[in-house]
């Protein structure tokens, strides 16, 4: 039967002749000293994993949002397009309702009040500022 591999270390005081002797298996320290390298090493890699997960899940978030992005500014060139068909549209509206010089003096001698709802047309204000800030977009 063959025993366990030891190893002794021994300390000596030299100014008082004091020895000390430490035996350590060589099996268990071997265990000890490769774990004292590996769980470090293991923490290391499982944060650079986690570091390329986060910076997948953030190229991918990005990707989506630039999507979206695209999106929406699809969305607004369109809506550019229909305010300006109909800014046309109010334009060739309010050029047909140019009223005869029979019906503007009728109206003049109508109430304010009553001109008012006569003539809603008239009173109405034109969008022209409002569509040409949407035209910048």
């Amino acid at each position: 039967m063959m025993g366990s591999s030891r190893y002794a270390f021994v300390v000596a005081n030299c100014a008082t002749g004091a020895l000390r002797r430490f035996t350590v298996p060589v099996r268990p320290t071997v265990v000890v000293l490769a774990m004292l390298v590996v769980l470090p090493c293991g923490w290391v890699l499982h944060d650079r994993w986690d570091a390329r997960d986060a910076i997948d899940s953030l190229r991918l978030q990005n990707a989506r949002l630039e999507v979206e992005n695209s999106a929406y500014r699809a969305a607004g060139a369109q809506l550019t397009r229909n305010v300006a068909s109909l800014q046309a549209a109010i334009d060739d509206l309010s050029s047909r309702t140019g009223l005869n010089a029979a019906v503007d003096g009728t109206i003049e001698r109508l109430p304010t009040a009553v001109a008012a709802t006569a003539l809603p047309i008239a009173t109405v204000p034109t969008p022209g500022p409002t569509f040409d800030r949407l035209d910048d977009l």
